[in-house]
């Protein structure tokens, strides 16, 4: 909170208590939590995408990274109502399914994308990969997110 430093103190304290009292502050600092949640959850996405990513399968990914998107992948599964598990595990280690030679020797030649549609009809998997690397990039948001930061923030006169 930004208050004129040529006020004294006794008002500054009244100020706070009157804006700590205020239903509708606590209510919009609310809104603003909200409305951050989500641009904290799309670098999960990104996350999830770079695990997805069949030249480097997350191995970049630290293991708090990796741990935040196999979690948010599994989650993406199940509010789909995909059980993604065995198939992640299957991806993971090349194992079953992924274990086929000409699989991965399709995957250097092609985007993650066209990749994971190929496995469509074979990998549950295919259907979770899907959505996270066909959703739309867009800085909408943190946009918006700005603005309303620089307007809470900015200096206001206080009468």
């Amino acid at each position: 909170m930004v208050v004129d430093k040529n006020l004294p103190t006794s008002s500054i304290k009244a100020i706070k208590l009157t804006l700590l009292d205020d239903n509708k502050y606590w209510e919009n600092v609310s809104k603003i939590i909200s409305l951050l949640t989500p641009i904290v959850q799309l670098g999960t996405v990104h996350l999830a995408a770079e695990l997805l990513d069949l030249k480097t399968q997350g191995y970049k990914l630290n293991s708090n990274e990796r741990i935040d998107a196999l979690e948010f992948i599994y989650e993406l599964g199940i509010s789909m109502g995909i059980n993604v598990m065995e198939d992640l595990s299957n991806y993971q280690s090349k194992n079953e399914k992924f274990a086929k030679k000409f699989i991965w020797e399709n995957s250097l030649l092609s985007e993650p994308l066209k990749w994971w549609q190929f496995l469509n009809h074979i990998s549950p998997l295919s259907k979770v990969a899907l959505r996270i690397l066909s959703a739309p990039c867009t800085s909408t948001a943190t946009e918006r997110t700005f603005s309303t930061f620089s307007w809470i923030h900015n200096r206001r006169e206080i009468n």
